[in-house]
Order: C-alpha cells, then structure tokens, then sequence
C-alpha cells in the first residue's frame, strides 16, 4: 500500500518526550506530522491512517505495524539533530518526504563511509592499508557479519597491518584518522553532537536480517554530513546500502560503486549502480586513490578549515 504522507501518532507519558521528538521531526523538515492525544493503549487505532507509531522505551503494551521504539538513555539529549536520524533511518520507504537540516557546507568533520557484505573482509584487506588517513576525516566500515564476529575482524586487520582501527563502542563520539567498524549483531546509527562531530548509537531497532543495516547506518550519517561525506558500496549480496547511497548522492555526497569486474559478488554494488545512486563504477585496487583524491579535494574546496 502506498502512502502519500507519513502520518505518525506518537505517545508518550512525558510530555517533554513528546515535544523533543516532534520538534527534532519538524526541525528535520517532516513536511507532514500528525500528533493525535489522548493514550493510544486504551482506543483502536485506525491503522488505515496512521503508518508510524513512536513511543519511548518505557511504553509496553501490543506492538503496532509500523512501532519505532526510541531509547532514552543519556546522550540523545545533547544531540545537535535530535533523535530524527535514528526515527528517519527506519522509514526508507518515507526518505523522499524529509529533507537535510544539515546547512549547504555542515561544518565539522569530512567522512568516508565503506558497506561490505560477502568478499568484504578480503576486500577490505586489500585496500585499508593502502589508504592514508587523512587527520581531519573519520573513516567508517558497515561489514555484513555474525553477531559478535567484527571483534576477530578488527584484531586481525590491526595485528597484520597495524592499522588504527577499532569496533565503534556505543554513545562514542568518532574522532579522525581512524577506521571505525560498525559492531555485528546490533543495528548502527549516528547523530551530530554540539562540536558537529559524529556519535555513534547501537539499537536492536528494527528487525530486519542485516545488522548492521547498511541502508540505516549510511542514511543516518548522510543526513547530517551531506557534501562532506565520501560513500561506497562494495562487494556483496543484495540490496542492503543501495537505496541509503541514492539519498546520500540527493544530499550532495560523493558517491561510488565497486565495479563489475572486481568485486567478488556483484550484487549490492550492482543495485547501487542500476537505481542511479552513483554513476562511479570502481575497481577495487582504484579504490584508495579514489578515498585519497577525495579528501584531498574535498579539503580544498571546503570553507571550513
């Protein structure tokens, strides 16, 4: 069923809740945002009309569609974005209804962004060593794995090639000229804090076969980075990246693709090429000349220093 507008019933006991999320929606540009009163325990909601339900963490009760289900641990508070990049990130099929609060040149810090499934660990070990870290740019990796694997993944890329790498940690603020591999078993999203440097969040929201998602990591890092944000999507199965790359190139992000001829499964990169979200097919030995080009460039002809 397609909707024309996302219509989002939100409930809460606390009314700041309330007014901090639909304030973070509205600041993110949600052209539309419905917010019904009353306690959605004790009536039937139309399910017709309403296609999002967000509650805080600590509303129990029959679980609805479409139900976003938002932490209030410490830290979201501080958020320069609020929460909107953890609630847009789950509603891909919505993306086109939201625009970036980012401004035309965001401030802070460049970002370069790798999404891997199957062949992305060889992958991976060909290239990152080749890759000089540039001391104003983070450097993230969204690797498809079983939960608990990227740990071995990050232990051994850091004892052969003794790389500055290390497994991203919950609520950690990400510093430069480091790799950052998103943790496997748990979904991963970012926000801005205050010194517009990106923060990392873990969630087990929302149920889907990937985690790390790569289409909600990539989209929550594209709505605040926009133009300063380098994203690629490498060997693997699927679709997963794909539609979060198209939004990044929408938001003025460098985009590209692993090509056809080396990537060892030509499936997520594949899709990203087909819908239009890149029109940069690389080589996988082109690749670190590609990230270093791009953030020497990208330095040059920033307005910030």
């Amino acid at each position: 069923m397609q909707h024309e507008n996302l219509r989002i019933y939100l409930y809460s006991n606390s009314p700041v809740f309330r007014n901090w999320i639909e304030s973070s929606l509205l600041s993110a540009g949600v052209r539309i945002f419905a917010k019904p009163r009353g306690d959605y325990r004790s009536q039937t909601l139309d399910k017709n009309f309403f296609n999002c339900l967000i509650v805080d963490d600590e509303v129990g009760g029959e679980e609805f569609d479409r139900m976003i289900r938002v932490p209030t641990q410490k830290g979201f508070e501080d958020m320069k974005l609020g929460i909107a990049p953890y609630i847009l990130s789950q509603l891909p099929e919505y993306w086109n209804l939201f625009s970036s609060p980012a401004p035309e040149t965001p401030r802070g810090h460049h970002v370069v962004f790798l999404g891997l499934s199957t062949g992305g660990p060889a992958a991976l070990e060909k290239i990152l060593p080749r890759i000089q870290l540039n001391p104003k740019t983070i450097y993230i990796i969204a690797q498809h794995m079983p939960a608990g694997q990227t740990r071995g993944l990050v232990d051994h890329l850091s004892r052969k090639e003794n790389m500055k790498i290390r497994e991203a940690a919950h609520l950690e603020t990400l510093v430069p000229a480091t790799w950052y591999v998103l943790p496997s078993g748990v979904h991963s999203f970012f926000c801005v804090n205050q010194n517009n440097s990106p923060v990392f969040f873990q969630s087990g929201n929302p149920e889907r076969l990937h985690k790390p998602l790569i289409d909600l990591s990539l989209y929550s890092i594209a709505l605040a980075c926009r133009r300063k944000l380098l994203a690629g999507i490498l060997t693997g199965m699927g679709s997963d990246g794909a539609l979060a790359l198209l939004a990044a190139r929408d938001f003025r992000a460098t985009t590209f693709a692993e090509s056809r001829d080396s990537a060892l499964v030509f499936g997520m990169p594949k899709v990203a090429l087909e819908n239009g979200a890149t029109t940069n097919g690389i080589d996988l030995e082109k690749i670190p000349d590609f990230i270093h080009d791009w953030t020497v460039s990208s330095r040059e002809n920033s307005d910030v220093a």
